[in-house]
């Protein structure tokens, strides 16, 4: 009983030190997106939805990158980049939609609307990179043993 317990306490913090390492990678990616896009406003005068959607394909990379390394701790693969933008292409673009049409819709700031979608966004997310984009795959062979 003692060993199961201690084995349920270890796993709490190791998704609790998971949690922490997403969401402040997560946070961090999302301010540096903000402070992209409000900075190319002011310099360009360009469109949000071009502004917006270029910052975010750069930003998927970066992310990748971040979660891969830090987050999860996993060396860079085709398999996590492939998942990684699959999951991306979903969240991407329904935070695209989302951003551009509150922007233009009802007139919000960007960056308070990025702030709203990033975080339901986040949520979502975190479930899918943990229980599929950086999922552990075993084998057959492993399990048994």
């Amino acid at each position: 009983m003692r060993n199961y317990l201690r084995e349920k306490v270890r796993q709490h913090r190791s998704s609790l030190h998971l949690l922490v390492r997403v969401a402040s990678g997560s946070l961090l990616l999302m301010l540096i997106k903000i402070g992209l896009v409000e900075g190319i406003l002011y310099l360009t005068e360009s469109q949000v939805w071009l502004v917006y959607g270029a910052v975010t394909l750069v930003m998927t990379f970066v992310g990748w990158t971040y979660h891969s390394f830090v987050s999860f701790r996993k060396p860079l693969s085709r398999k996590t980049l492939v998942r990684h933008f699959q999951q991306a292409a979903i969240f991407k673009l329904a935070d695209y939609g989302i951003v551009n049409g509150v922007v233009y819709g009802f007139g919000a700031p960007p960056s308070l609307v990025i702030i709203g979608t990033s975080g339901v966004i986040f949520v979502l997310r975190t479930l899918v990179f943990a229980r599929y984009v950086f999922k552990d795959e075993t084998g057959p062979e492993e399990e048994t043993q």
